[in-house]
């Protein structure tokens, strides 16, 4: 999609909801290097979309580019179950969380059952390794899915360069 972008050729239902209905929207990645930006939404009325500015805005994560290691604070505490996911999935990846995951995971014990003849594992649930409470800090990696989870929940975290 980085090569339809670069070119102009954009099929607008492979941008998503946010971008389909917008009128002037643009998704802009900054020559090649994988720096992500955010499709901004403007309308023809706008009294900022003029011919002198440029229709589109690049919203960049404080100029964090992928292959650096990031620090993650939770600001506010997402409302949606699926916002929430997304940072917890992103939270995971720090290593001091994965090493206290592996250090759960083998606290757990398995139970074997015998049923109709055949043994049966019964493993309790997880227990979860990440708190979503503002305050939280995390280290992660930056590679470019992250910074693009990250734009997602642009609001719930701030973003600085470790």
């Amino acid at each position: 999609m980085a090569n339809e972008v670069e070119r102009g050729r954009l099929n607008r239902s492979r941008l998503g909801k946010s971008a389909a209905g917008a009128v002037n929207s643009r998704v802009f990645m900054n020559g090649g290097a994988g720096t992500i930006a955010r499709v901004v939404r403007r309308s023809r009325d706008d009294p900022e979309n003029t011919d002198t500015k440029q229709d589109w805005e690049c919203v960049m994560l404080a100029n964090i580019k992928p292959g650096q290691w990031v620090t993650i604070k939770v600001t506010k505490q997402p409302r949606a179950e699926s916002r929430r996911k997304t940072l917890i999935r992103i939270c995971e990846k720090d290593p001091a969380v994965r090493k206290e995951r592996h250090r759960l995971k083998r606290s757990r014990v398995v139970r074997m059952d015998r049923r109709g003849g055949r043994l049966w594992a019964d493993r309790p649930a997880r227990v979860a390794a990440v708190c979503t409470c503002p305050g939280s800090t995390y280290k992660v990696f930056a590679s470019v899915d992250v910074l693009r989870e990250l734009n997602c929940i642009a609001g719930n975290v701030e973003v600085k360069p470790a």
